[in-house]
């Protein structure tokens, strides 16, 4: 049994407990998060359920990893370390096949089965998917930085290998709904043929056309390139509401940019102080949308009942794991999905081995009309429509109320590909 006594106060750190008769499984996942993530702390090693009894009714503990084994009578040892005031109970075993014949409560998502050996670049998500001090759960690290006071600028991207799943629309309502909020946002249009600045009626002047000859040709600092995005940067109106919006260079200028130019232009924008920046891009895995990948701090896969859509995120999948970015929070969105077709849902869950975030019905024919008529959707907060959208931005930002997301609505969608075994 393995204390760690130090003393902090309750925000500084998400503290776990890890119950495993391995000991060097433990202490690997202890060295990893004291390596790369700080602010979560394993605080008890223990070998037994008694160990753990008394830690956890001794200690103020956030989050419990304890193997099946350790469990004869699961339900009841749930029910026994909740009332020890933990916040989530990870259960973890090797042997999958043992969780068919399991029936526990799962404490409204309190609780969650995961592979034991799964990577741990993904287990981190998982922890942070609850904040300390016992509150409720959320998905995504937005929250976790909120509560535990840490400011960061939220890098949202949609993307899809597929054109026509809607990237665009969900991008633009996701902004104007975080703007409604009176989040600082802006709306950048990466896309090769951007359209943003056509479904606002922007001007076609500005852009990323500046910036982007700014850095080809070697001119000026980066005080010059903020000041030059910002001078490019549109605002426009949403209920009262400020957007800022940066539309797409010539089709040119975005199929040649590099790794080393759209970092900088991310570093730019992030020097503007907002605290959301939403993202819309091509379909192409070019250097320009693997910067984009990397620098996500929030991704949205998009995708329909196409086959192909759904295919094609695969190679994707196989892509942004190399990147290594184990704190990106990433989400999987069916949309336009109409239950007459019989789509299997629970069978694109497995192939792509990551659970669908939101599922966007099919109301096609309600968003052309009113584009039709050149008004947006955000201006009629009645259509059912936004709120999907509001769902979608609640992921980044939880600031939406139960009665704004609807009947229905539940936090899922944290990327938990466990399809493969190491670390």
């Amino acid at each position: 049994m393995e204390y760690d006594n130090t003393t902090a106060s309750a925000t500084s750190f998400i503290r776990v407990a890890v119950a495993d008769t391995d000991r060097e499984h433990t202490q690997d996942i202890q060295h990893y998060f004291e390596q790369n993530h700080p602010t979560i702390r394993v605080v008890a090693q223990v070998r037994s359920l008694a160990e753990l009894y008394a830690y956890c009714g001794a200690h103020d503990v956030d989050v419990v990893l304890i193997n099946l084994d350790l469990m004869p009578n699961p339900q009841e040892e749930i029910i026994q370390i909740r009332n020890r005031r933990v916040a989530k109970i990870m259960i973890w075993t090797d042997q999958m096949e043992k969780l068919r014949k399991l029936q526990v409560d799962l404490h409204g998502g309190t609780v969650e089965f995961v592979y034991k050996y799964i990577p741990y670049d993904l287990l981190a998500p998982r922890i942070y998917s609850f904040t300390p001090g016992h509150t409720q759960p959320v998905q995504s690290k937005a929250a976790v930085n909120e509560f535990l006071g840490n400011q960061e600028t939220r890098k949202v991207l949609f993307f899809s290998p597929k054109g026509g799943v809607g990237k665009t629309t969900l991008a633009i309502n996701t902004a104007c709904q975080l703007a409604l909020k009176d989040k600082k946002v802006l709306l950048v249009d990466f896309a090769t043929f951007g359209q943003i600045s056509a479904y606002l009626y922007l001007p076609r002047t500005r852009g990323l056309t500046d910036a982007i000859r700014m850095i080809e040709q070697g001119i000026g600092q980066k005080d010059d390139l903020v000041a030059t995005l910002k001078e490019s940067v549109h605002q426009v109106e949403v209920e009262g509401k400020k957007l800022h919006v940066l539309s797409a260079a010539t089709h040119f200028k975005m199929s040649n940019m590099t790794l080393d130019m759209t970092d900088k232009i991310l570093e730019g924008l992030e020097a503007l102080d907002y605290e959301v920046i939403v993202m819309d891009t091509s379909t192409d895995l070019s250097p320009k949308n693997i910067a984009l990948l990397s620098a996500a701090t929030d991704l949205f896969y998009v995708t329909t009942t196409d086959v192909v859509a759904n295919w094609s995120l695969l190679s994707t999948f196989d892509i942004v794991e190399k990147l290594n970015r184990p704190l990106q929070s990433r989400y999987l969105v069916l949309n336009r999905y109409h239950s007459s077709i019989g789509f299997p849902t629970s069978e694109l869950e497995e192939i792509l081995s990551m659970p669908i975030a939101e599922t966007i019905p099919d109301m096609y024919q309600q968003i052309q009309g009113f584009t039709n008529r050149g008004i947006s959707l955000v201006e009629r907060p009645h259509l059912k429509i936004n709120r999907y959208y509001r769902r979608i931005a609640h992921f980044i930002c939880p600031v939406f109320t139960k009665r704004e997301l609807g009947k229905g609505f539940s936090l899922r969608g944290v990327f938990t590909r466990a399809g493969r075994r190491g670390h």
